[in-house]
């Protein structure tokens, strides 16, 4: 009989970076300067580091309420 194969999932792949704009991105965050999830932001738009100013917020809330206030351009949150 014909060996069995597994099959391996395809591997994940995250969205390319929108086009970013000429000026400074401020991307909000749920927790404090050196949390994972600024870490992520800077893994994300790697080499625009210089265009990017993290946003750290105590809480979700914080976070989502900075992006809607427009006090923030973009939100990484962790899901």
């Amino acid at each position: 009989p014909p060996a069995l194969s597994v099959s391996q999932p395809p591997p994940r792949r995250r969205p390319p970076p929108q086009p970013l704009p000429a000026a400074m991105m401020k991307i909000a965050f749920q927790g404090v300067p050196g949390a994972y999830s600024e870490l992520c932001i800077f893994e994300y738009f790697g080499a625009v580091k210089a265009k990017v100013q993290p946003l750290p917020c105590p809480s979700f809330d914080e976070a989502f309420a900075a992006l809607m206030e427009k006090k923030a351009d973009f939100a990484m949150l962790p899901v």
